[in-house]
């Protein structure tokens, strides 16, 4: 770290304090745990408020790339308040990380590319470990210098006669407490209600200094700190270009051999929808066979495509030859994932739905997008890494505010009315959250069709601030329902 270090400012030293605030909500709010909800929204905005905040005091004002990034990363954040997914919520998280690295590089004007593109790949793991920890020492130099003068002395002087006061406070309070039994009644009740919750705040408080030092850093760093200036487009260039020494010949041949196969598969694919399936073969059993197989045919031709992509020689004679055959695998692949859908919606028409189905059936969807997407960068240009991570934030909008364990539960409750599917899946409905929880009881009060004690006791309730959303309090309520007006009837009846 660059020891001429610029003199701390009381920017700086609000800027601690709200990141050692944000370290603490980090683990308070459970942003380590998949359960957590609010407590993952009370996080980023907190984050957020306190980037904007710090940025607006350095002079930094929100441009119209950063605002578009912002808008969006709260738009996915409030499914965190309004609803229970658990997974949706894991995934989410997964991708609004990198999304904030990306929004603070906009706001600061580091971008590597002046509009969304692949280089948005290199912004993340910039913002992401490159300048949080070439500054992580930042933060604890700040508060050392500023301790230093006789005016910013007052408030850690102060902070070390309250130390010093504490234990000294507990022995009085003890002594106090023989002498006198109302005080020492008010002193154990206080000390009953706060004490294990302050010594809990007070380890939460110093855990996440190491979160505070990270936040701090990359602010920092992004201000007035290091920036590590060799690491932008031109050195991922570089880079990339001493990495392409495959000949297109090789990566044409690959591509030529898999494109055989896969001509073969979809020939039979279709062959299978106009003449029909071998007598000893059931439509249930066809849409059930490979379709996760043919996930992974797919993963496996993106990688194919990416390394090929990457490591050929950008000029060799036979690169044209390797474009085509790049868009006929494309395509394959948009057949293959539409093959696997209608396999899927078959499936789904004879068991009904299940999380698994849902979210494997988003990820084809997005995945036709992209191999769409590549098969018309290989003849038009496009900027292929802009139109990927739009579709790919679209798409994950869609999936959060859809509610899937709720559509799932009033798809297969609706269809289990009409007649059209056979049976309620017990194990399935275990597995759903909480936002299915009223849909599944409205059916237990009419039908009965399943033992809702057992659910509700394999479907545990939440009690934490940081566990609550509104679908939560909803299922909560209708947990209180049903102890209160039908639980112990059954009880009586058994």
């Amino acid at each position: 770290m660059d020891n001429n270090i610029t003199a701390p400012d009381r920017r700086d030293l609000y800027l601690t304090a709200g990141m050692v605030l944000c370290g603490f909500i980090f683990l308070e709010g459970g942003m380590i745990d998949p359960e957590a909800a609010l407590g993952k929204a009370v996080f980023i905005a907190a984050a957020c408020a306190a980037s904007v905040l710090y940025l607006h005091a350095e002079g930094i004002r929100q441009n119209r790339g950063s605002m578009w990034v912002l808008a969006s990363i709260i738009v996915l954040s409030l499914p965190f308040v309004l609803f229970s997914g658990c997974t949706e919520h894991i995934i989410t998280m997964l991708a609004l990380i990198p999304m904030c690295f990306y929004w603070i590089a906009c706001s600061c004007g580091q971008t590597m590319d002046s509009k969304l593109s692949v280089y948005a790949i290199g912004d993340v793991i910039k913002q992401g470990l490159i300048i949080p920890f070439r500054n992580y020492g930042s933060c604890p130099e700040i508060i050392a210098q500023s301790s230093k003068g006789p005016k910013s002395r007052s408030p850690f002087l102060v902070g070390a006669g309250i130390l010093i006061a504490v234990p000294l406070m507990a022995a009085a309070a003890i002594l106090l407490s023989e002498a006198d039994k109302s005080f020492s009644t008010l002193i154990g009740t206080i000390a009953e209600q706060l004490s294990w919750k302050w010594a809990r705040y007070l380890g939460e408080t110093i855990l996440g200094i190491p979160v505070a030092f990270y936040m701090f850093g990359l602010l920092y760093g992004n201000t007035k700190g290091e920036k590590r200036e060799d690491f932008n487009k031109d050195s991922l260039s570089q880079t990339a270009q001493s990495l392409a020494k495959l000949p297109a010949l090789i990566g044409t041949t690959v591509l030529i051999c898999l494109n055989v196969i896969y001509a073969v598969f979809l020939g039979l694919q279709i062959r299978h929808v106009i003449i029909g399936l071998p007598e000893e073969m059931t439509y249930s059993e066809f849409a059930r066979q490979g379709f996760f197989q043919l996930c992974e045919v797919a993963m496996i031709n993106l990688a194919v495509i990416t390394a090929v992509s990457i490591f050929r020689k950008k000029r060799d004679t036979s690169l044209k030859l390797m474009k085509i055959q790049i868009s006929i695998m494309s395509v394959f692949t948009i057949g293959i994932s539409c093959t696997a859908l209608t396999k899927m919606f078959m499936y789904i028409d004879v068991y009904g739905l299940t999380q698994k189905r849902v979210y494997t059936s988003v990820f084809m969807v997005f995945l036709i997008i992209v191999f769409a997407a590549i098969a018309i960068h290989q003849f038009r240009r496009i900027n292929l890494g802009r139109v990927v991570c739009i579709a790919g934030i679209l798409i994950l909008i869609l999936f959060n505010y859809a509610g899937v364990d709720r559509t799932i539960a009033r798809y297969n409750i609706a269809r289990y009315e009409k007649g059209t599917l056979e049976m309620m899946n017990m194990d399935l409905m275990v597995t759903l959250d909480d936002s299915a929880l009223p849909d599944l009881y409205r059916v237990w009060k009419e039908t009965e069709a399943f033992d809702m004690a057992e659910l509700l006791r394999r479907n545990k309730p939440h009690y934490t601030w940081a566990d609550w959303s509104i679908e939560r309090a909803r299922a909560n309520k209708v947990r209180e329902d049903y102890y209160r007006n039908f639980y112990c009837l059954e009880e009586d009846v058994k």
